[in-house]
């Protein structure tokens, strides 16, 4: 027992210390992140469905198309963005479990939880393909993260974000809504929660003249058949 509130003592001072636990949970992300590249990358980041995000198609959300062409447009190759989004993904990750860590008052749980996740090998795997996964997990995460902050405005942004990525992301709107209601201030604060879900609303509406506009643009005959 003495051992074990040893250990809960030292786990409680190394979470309040931002630096020690920014600097641990940061350099373990960095470490999967790398791990994640070494393991699943130097193949062919191209799979079955890649094609269908490099031009704008009606079976897509124009979010990730548009990402791949700013990519492209710094000069990377598909090879390159793979890694990119995989970082992505990890500094999210690590993001969120630095917040979880400082909340909970432990290093040690969340810095498991980080290993886990990225360390599961189909996520590995979905991060170095050019797919939707792995940004659209940052982007989650990171609206976890603003949600835990009662940061209502990044949380109303991040989902909008979201919906651009994955059509999907509309499964976590009541989330959201429900998160803003039960936190801290009650009902004081509902006008600021009134304005996120309206940013929300407004993301989306963005996202639906994007698709709007894909679905008018020629696309070739391999989409049309999938």
């Amino acid at each position: 027992m003495y051992l074990i509130r040893r250990f809960a003592a030292l786990d409680a001072a190394l979470a309040a210390d931002t630096r020690v636990r920014r600097t641990a949970l940061t350099g373990l992300a960095a470490g999967l992140w790398a791990t994640m590249v070494l393991v699943h990358g130097g193949g062919d980041p191209m799979q079955p469905d890649s094609p269908s995000y490099l031009e704008f198609s009606p079976l897509r959300s124009a979010g990730y198309p548009l990402f791949l062409k700013f990519m492209f447009a710094l000069g990377l190759t598909p090879g390159g963005i793979v890694i990119v989004q995989a970082g992505l993904l990890s500094a999210a990750a690590a993001s969120l479990a630095s917040c979880l860590a400082r909340r909970a008052g432990s290093l040690f749980a969340p810095a498991i939880a980080l290993g886990l996740t990225l360390g599961h090998p189909l996520l590995g795997v979905l991060a170095m393909s050019i797919l939707t996964e792995a940004l659209f997990a940052a982007i989650l995460m990171l609206a976890a993260r603003a949600a835990l902050d009662g940061r209502w405005l990044a949380l109303g942004l991040l989902i909008g974000l979201a919906l651009t990525i994955r059509p999907t992301g509309w499964a976590r709107l009541p989330a959201a809504a429900l998160a803003a209601l039960a936190s801290p201030g009650g009902w004081d604060v509902r006008a600021k929660r009134a304005g996120t879900l309206k940013i929300v609303c407004l993301a989306r509406a963005l996202a639906g003249a994007a698709a709007k506009r894909a679905r008018a643009a020629p696309h070739n005959e391999h989409e049309l058949g999938r």
